[in-house]
């Protein structure tokens, strides 16, 4: 008996290292990650990044975010429209009201997980 508790004990121990191992990588994760939801100001040169002008309760705020994206970056439409495709690079233009959620890289840099588009119905 003392063998199964001599084998268990240290077993619950390493299991207990790995789950707030894992529990502090997701924390640290989820507090990179955030939510924007603006009005985008401009979509810069190279094509591949924007300004967004924060908005909070439906006004703007005077904080400006560039946030870049790249090809895993989910675009959508919010709500889905009926009569429209998929939306694609050039739906991003200025005066489109948006929501993106984007991680800072460790250089402090946003970078688009998602982009959603709304859409006037």
């Amino acid at each position: 008996m003392l063998r199964k508790l001599g084998f268990i004990v240290p077993a619950l121990a390493m299991f207990s290292i790995l789950a707030v191992s894992f529990a502090g990588e997701a924390a640290a994760t989820k507090a990179k990650t955030r939510t924007i939801v603006g009005k985008i100001a401009a979509v810069n040169a190279d094509g591949k990044s924007l300004t967004v002008k924060e908005m909070a309760k439906g006004k703007e705020n005077g904080k400006q975010d560039e946030i870049a994206w790249n090809d895993q970056t989910k675009l959508a439409w919010k709500p889905v429209p009926k009569d429209k495709s998929a939306p694609t690079a050039a739906d991003l233009k200025a005066d489109e009201e948006v929501t993106i959620k984007a991680t800072a890289g460790a250089d402090g840099k946003l970078t688009a997980v998602s982009i959603s588009i709304k859409h006037a119905a």
